[in-house]
C-alpha cells in the first residue's frame, strides 16, 4: 500500500506509525474498564479540559471543527486526554506526520484503485478481517449504504421488505413484552419496589420495527460523476455538520435511529429507553413469516427477548424508564443482580475458544446476560403458543433450541477469533448458543441431557435471571 502511494521511506512510515500507535495504545483504557458506564462517564468543565490538554490548541479546534463553545464535556478517559497531552510534545513531528499519512491513506486506499483495493484486502486477509483477496463485486452498494444509510434504506426498505411483516412481529414483540411482565412480577430476585420500577420501564419502552418513520434529508450533499474521493469527502462533510446542528440547537431527537434499515441487525438505545428492530433482520434464519412459531421465536423472538434485556443488563440497569443514568434498583435487589453477573463472567471464562484462549467475560457481560434474558423470556413466550396449540412439550423445546443453534452457526478464521474475543463484547456464535442454553433446565428436558454428557451443567451450577419465585 505505502509502495503503490510512492511513500519516500516506505519502511520508516511504517516504523514511525507503529511506534506513534504503541504509544497510544499504552495509554488507552482496556475494553474491561471501558465497560464499566460509570467509568466512561466523567463531566468536566471546559475550562479544566484545555488545561489538561494544554499542549493541544483545543480552542482553535473548537471553532475549525465549527462546535459551539460548552461548559462541561463528558470526557470517557481523562487519563488518556493528559497523557496524550504529554505525547504531543514528546513524539516528534515527523513521527506524527507519518502516522496521519498512514491514516490518511488507509481511509481513502480502497477507493483509490483496483491495485490499492487488492493491496487493502491482502492486507485484512492476512490480519484475519477478510477471507478472500478479490475485490467484491457488492462494493459500491456498500459504499452508499455505508454513507448515505438511510438513503439506501429507503431503497431497500421499497424494493424488498413486506408490510405484511410488521403484522407478525408486533404479535411477537407483544407476547414478548407480555413475558417480561410476567417473569419480572414473578421474579425472585426482585423485591416489590424494583419490580414496579422495572415493569415501568417495560411500559414506557418505545418499540421500532422495520423502518423510521422519517427519512435523513441529503439534498444538500454535493456530487461529482467522476471524483469518488471527492464525493466521500462530501459525505463526511454532510455527516460533520449534522453533528454541529445537533450541539448547536441543544435538541434530542429521540425518533433519530442510530442505525439504517438495511441492516441485520436490533438495537436497545439506554438513554432513550427505545428497541429498534431492523428491516434487515427480518429474514432467514432469524424470522420467516412463513415459519414455525418455533423458527421465529427461537430466532427473531430470540433477538427481541435480548435486546429488551438490555434494559437490564449491567449497563441498561443503571438508567431509569426515561433513560436519565439514575439508580432504580434497591441495594439488596442490586447487590443480588451483582451476584448473578459476576457468576456469569465466571462462567464464561471457563470456556476455551481456541486452545488456550478463553472467552473474554467481563467484556461480554453485557451480551451474555441479554442473550440468557432473551432466550429464557422468548422460551416462556414461545411454550404459551404450543400449549394453547396442543403441541407436545419435548416436541416444542427441541425444536426451539435447535432454531437457536441454526441462528448463531458461524464460520471464523483463527486470527478473526482471536481479534474478536479481545475487542468485541459478543460472545462468539458457539458460545451464543451453547453457552446461554446450558443454563436453561428445560434444555436438559429436551434432549435428556445427562451428567457426562459435553453439554451438562450440574443443576447448582446452573444460572438462572428469571426464575419464578
Amino acid at each position: 500500500i505505502y509502495n503503490l502511494a510512492k511513500f519516500k521511506d516506505a519502511n520508516k512510515t511504517v516504523d514511525n506509525c507503529l511506534s506513534v500507535e504503541s504509544k497510544l495504545a499504552h495509554i488507552t483504557w482496556t475494553p474491561e474498564r471501558n465497560h464499566d458506564i460509570k467509568n466512561i462517564h466523567n463531566i468536566i468543565k471546559y475550562s479544566k479540559l484545555n488545561t489538561m490538554m494544554s499542549n493541544l490548541n483545543l480552542d482553535g479546534y473548537f471553532k475549525v471543527m465549527g462546535y459551539p463553545k460548552v461548559e462541561d464535556l463528558n470526557v470517557n478517559q481523562p487519563s488518556y486526554m493528559e497523557d496524550l497531552n504529554k505525547l504531543f510534545k514528546e513524539i516528534p513531528l515527523d513521527m506524527w506526520k507519518d502516522y496521519l499519512r498512514v491514516h490518511l491513506l488507509f481511509a481513502f486506499s480502497s477507493m483509490l484503485s483496483v491495485d490499492f483495493e487488492k493491496a487493502v484486502l491482502r492486507y485484512n486477509v492476512s490480519e484475519g478481517l477478510n477471507a478472500k483477496v478479490e475485490p467484491l463485486p457488492t462494493r459500491a452498494i456498500k459504499f452508499i449504504s455505508a454513507g448515505l444509510p438511510m438513503l439506501f434504506g429507503k431503497y431497500y426498505i421499497k424494493e424488498y421488505f413486506d408490510e405484511k411483516h410488521k403484522s407478525t412481529i408486533k404479535d411477537v414483540v407483544h407476547n414478548i413484552t407480555d413475558a417480561y411482565r410476567e417473569a419480572i412480577t414473578n421474579s425472585n430476585r426482585l423485591s416489590p419496589a424494583t419490580q414496579a420500577r422495572a415493569l415501568k420501564k417495560i411500559d414506557e419502552m418505545t418499540f421500532n420495527i422495520g423502518y423510521p418513520d422519517k427519512w435523513i434529508d441529503y439534498s444538500s450533499v454535493d456530487s461529482k460523476n467522476d471524483n469518488l474521493i471527492y464525493n466521500l469527502v462530501q459525505i463526511n462533510a454532510f455527516k460533520h455538520r449534522k453533528t454541529v446542528k445537533k450541539l448547536k440547537d441543544k435538541v434530542v431527537d429521540r425518533e433519530e435511529w442510530g442505525r439504517s434499515p438495511q441492516q441485520v441487525n436490533a438495537y436497545y438505545d439506554l438513554q432513550n429507553n427505545k428497541f429498534v428492530l431492523l428491516a434487515g433482520i427480518l429474514n432467514e434464519p432469524f424470522f420467516d413469516t412463513n415459519g414455525s412459531d418455533a423458527v421465529n421465536y427461537g430466532g427473531i423472538g430470540f433477538i427481541i427477548g435480548h435486546e429488551i434485556g438490555h434494559a437490564f443488563d449491567d449497563s441498561g440497569s443503571q438508567f431509569d424508564e426515561k433513560g436519565r443514568m439514575k439508580n432504580w434498583w434497591t441495594k439488596k435487589d442490586y447487590a443480588a443482580f451483582n451476584l448473578l453477573k459476576n457468576k456469569l463472567i465466571a462462567q464464561a471464562e471457563q470456556y476455551e475458544i481456541l486452545p488456550g484462549i478463553h472467552a473474554n467475560g467481563k467484556i461480554e457481560i453485557g451480551e451474555i446476560i441479554a442473550d440468557l434474558s432473551g432466550s429464557e423470556i422468548a422460551l416462556r413466550a414461545y411454550l404459551k403458543i404450543t400449549e394453547s396449540k396442543k403441541i407436545p412439550r419435548k416436541e416444542a423445546l427441541k425444536s426451539f433450541f435447535t432454531q437457536i443453534a441454526k441462528t448463531w452457526r458461524t464460520k471464523s478464521k483463527r486470527q478473526a477469533i482471536i481479534i474478536h474475543n479481545d475487542t468485541d463484547p459478543h460472545p462468539m456464535g458457539e458460545y451464543r448458543a451453547n453457552g446461554t442454553i446450558k443454563n436453561m433446565d428445560t434444555f436438559y428436558e429436551a434432549f435428556d441431557i445427562k451428567k457426562g454428557d459435553a453439554m451438562y451443567i450440574a443443576p447448582e451450577k446452573r444460572i438462572h435471571l428469571w426464575l419464578a419465585k
